[in-house]
């Protein structure tokens, strides 16, 4: 398996740290943050994937960050998995998250779940292809 970056976005220490072991046993590098940066700054941080949280410090920082990041040319293909405890924004902005995300986890989700969706965004190779 490619050696994949994956950029965790999370404020909650306890949550972001389990992420953060969960996937460096998965064979991930974890570069882990507990607030959104600029969108621009993702390019030079290289990630994979992003797994974020969209509830930051009590507010939804992490649906804008989301927002922009695939408004971006330059970063709208890398794959996001939306984490959140939120059910009600779920269900409220299903379509809206469907378009901008490679998948949501809706919080408490179990581990297996988030190595599943980390997986999908790295498909193998069709055998034959370079």
């Amino acid at each position: 398996m490619p050696n994949h970056r994956i950029l965790v976005i999370e404020d909650d220490p306890t949550v972001q740290a389990i992420l953060g072991v969960a996937l460096e046993d998965d064979g991930y590098q974890v570069l882990a943050l507990d607030a959104t940066v600029d969108p621009h700054d993702v390019l030079q941080m290289r990630p994979s994937a992003v797994v974020l949280d969209v509830w930051l410090d009590g507010q939804d920082s992490g649906w804008d960050f989301l927002r922009e990041l695939k408004r971006s040319p330059e970063t709208r293909a890398i794959p996001v998995i939306v984490c959140t405890g939120d059910r009600t924004l779920v269900l409220r902005e299903a379509t809206q998250l469907a378009e901008l995300a490679t998948s949501v986890l809706v919080k408490p989700f179990s581990l297996d779940d988030l190595s599943t969706q980390i997986a999908a965004c790295f498909p193998p190779h069709a055998s034959g292809s370079p």
